[in-house]
């Protein structure tokens, strides 16, 4: 009688060397993973942005001017939802009803009530003050509008573009400038497309660089926000 050798399952060792081989490849392909779903939230994002600048475009040639920025929200019974005069709401009839172009995959959102802040903010001033009277960029809207011919280098100026909120504050534009706080922020440009944000410019094309690019005080990197396409460092 020949006796029977085989095995009907793993030996410890065995299935130990196993489990090994699949933490040592989960290790490297996670990572990897992650980097692809980060590029791809990344992707959508500039797609977002891309066609609300398509919808920017066909709203200044109906109108004449950009949108302005406008008032940030309406607040009724604790709840928050974007103003009828703001940029966003001017936008939204150009963009056939998608209304979650106007969100980026990445935003952590600060809540209020059922709605969520923006998660892309408009050029109203350029590199001045927030909501100042004479300003360089595309207006706050409520009687300062800009025209297109008012804007010296439609493809070296910033329109819209990604922003981040603290959860005690709700505004609807993006400024480069450091020296204003919003919650204890360090600036209203985020990091979250890895390290860096996208930004639309006035023809329409979108662009990702690191924060501290958007943020310089560089005359190539400042001249970027204001209409007239210079630096203006007297401020």
């Amino acid at each position: 009688m020949v006796a029977n050798n085989r095995r009907n399952g793993f030996t410890l060792v065995e299935m130990l060397v196993v489990v090994g081989i699949i933490g040592i490849l989960a290790a490297i392909l996670f990572p990897t993973l992650s980097t692809a779903q980060s590029r791809s939230r990344a992707t959508t994002c500039k797609n977002h942005l891309a066609q609300m600048g398509k919808a920017l475009s066909m709203y200044e040639t109906d109108n004449t001017y950009y949108p302005g920025a406008g008032d940030p929200a309406l607040v009724s019974n604790m709840n928050v939802a974007p103003s009828l005069d703001s940029w966003r709401s001017k936008l939204e009839k150009y963009v056939s009803g998608s209304k979650h172009v106007f969100t980026c995959p990445d935003y952590e959102a600060p809540v209020y009530g059922t709605n969520v802040s923006d998660s892309f903010g408009y050029n109203a001033v350029g590199t001045d003050v927030l909501w100042a009277t004479n300003h360089w960029g595309l207006g706050n809207g409520k009687g300062d509008f800009v025209r297109a011919s008012e804007v010296q280098s439609p493809a070296e100026m910033v329109a819209l573009g990604d922003l981040q909120l603290p959860p005690s504050v709700w505004i609807n534009v993006i400024s480069p400038r450091l020296d204003i706080q919003m919650g204890g922020q360090k600036s209203l440009i985020p990091e979250r497309h890895s390290g860096g944000a996208n930004m639309m410019f006035c023809d329409g094309h979108v662009e990702w660089a690191r924060q501290p690019l958007w943020v310089g005080k560089e005359s190539s990197q400042r001249s970027r926000w204001n209409k007239d396409h210079n630096p203006h460092f007297g401020d």
